[in-house]
């Protein structure tokens, strides 16, 4: 059992998209209804923006990252830098060159991942050529039995790195790959794992699940090198990649249903 009371600060904290040090750390000691943007007075953002379900205040941990218990022990695998709860009526941006779609109405948990695979460019924000863009994924079983933390952890040594799995669904492996960025344009996309440049197609397919009587989705959103991004020309919605290497988790995604 883990002492809740001596969780570190990073991860009692849930930010409303603003700075660690410009919200109270401590920890909420019953529930009440989220507190809505209005109660910071520099936040510009507008209460009814908010997705009404998301009952809970940002000074609890989620129940659903309070239950998976191997995010935050031994050792610590969330980074509040990237918590954010998306308000209805974000738009669409640009990530690795491609088209952002946010997701909005969710509540992102920040992954422990810029340092993992030799530097954080990937993770960059400002269009620099070592920018990855993003894209979605989903969950065929409940996240809550073993599915995430096989996507999160190394079987081979129990250490935390995040590798998707080759999907199963072989229909688009035949498919001819359109995007003219692909190393492989106009070649069959083939064998690999299949995500959504877009959250609510990837909604559309995860799994929901239930905790203490209330339902959810999660997703994984993802960073992915473009030039290594197959599109099928059947379904130019999703996005192929044929190696692990080439998509990485960065947050979870959690939204109440």
């Amino acid at each position: 059992m883990i002492d809740e009371t001596n969780l570190p600060q990073e991860v009692i904290n849930f930010r409303n998209d603003k700075p660690i040090e410009e919200v109270s750390l401590s920890p909420s000691t019953s529930h009440v209804e989220y507190k809505s943007p209005a109660a910071h007075p520099q936040s510009k953002r507008k209460p009814e923006e908010v997705s009404k379900k998301q009952n809970f205040t940002f000074l609890e941990i989620h129940p659903v990252i309070k239950e998976l218990k191997f995010l935050i022990h031994p050792k610590i695998l969330l980074d509040p830098v990237g918590d954010r709860l998306f308000y209805e009526n974000k738009k669409n941006s640009k990530r690795g060159g491609e088209i952002y779609y946010p997701p909005n109405g969710w509540i992102r948990y920040g992954l422990k991942v810029a340092m993992i695979f030799g530097h954080s460019n990937w993770l960059a924000k400002d269009g620099n050529s070592n920018e990855w863009a993003v894209v979605y994924s989903g969950f065929r079983n409940s996240p809550m039995k073993t599915e995430l933390s096989q996507k999160l952890i190394d079987p081979m040594n129990g250490k935390f790195r995040p590798n998707l799995k080759n999907s199963n669904n072989l229909e688009f492996s035949n498919s001819k790959d359109v995007n003219p960025r692909s190393e492989n344009f106009n070649k069959p996309c083939g064998i690999g794992i299949i995500c959504s440049a877009k959250p609510d197609l990837a909604e559309i397919k995860t799994t929901p699940f239930s905790l203490n009587g209330i339902k959810y989705k999660m997703l994984l959103q993802c960073r992915a090198n473009p030039v290594k991004m197959r599109i099928p020309q059947s379904n130019q919605e999703l996005r192929i990649f044929n190696l692990p290497d080439h998509v990485r988790p960065y947050g979870i995604l959690i939204k109440q249903i």
